[in-house]
C-alpha cells in the first residue's frame, strides 16, 4: 500500500474529530460541491497505476475486459 493511501482505520480517525451530524459533500463535476451519499460509496476492485495521462485519476476501477486481476479492492467515495 501507498504511503499516501488512506486505510478504513485512519479515515475513521480523521472523521472522529468530526461531530456525527455534520454534513459530507464531494466536489462537484467542474465547480461546486454535491451530497456524498449513501450510494456514492461502494467496494471495487481496482487496478493501480493504469493511467498516466495527467488527465484521469492515478488508478481505475477494474473491469471484466482488462487482463489479469485487480490489484485490489478498495473503497470509492464518488461524487
Amino acid at each position: 500500500m501507498s504511503k499516501e493511501a488512506l486505510t478504513i482505520g485512519e479515515l475513521r480517525e480523521l472523521l472522529a474529530e468530526y461531530p456525527d451530524d455534520m454534513e459530507v459533500f464531494v466536489d462537484g463535476y467542474e465547480t461546486g460541491i454535491d451530497y456524498l451519499t449513501k450510494r456514492n460509496v461502494r467496494k471495487r476492485e481496482i487496478r493501480k497505476n493504469a493511467n498516466e495521462d495527467g488527465w484521469s485519476g492515478r488508478h481505475d476501477v477494474f473491469q471484466s475486459w482488462h487482463n489479469g486481476e485487480p490489484d485490489c479492492e478498495g473503497v470509492v467515495l464518488s461524487r
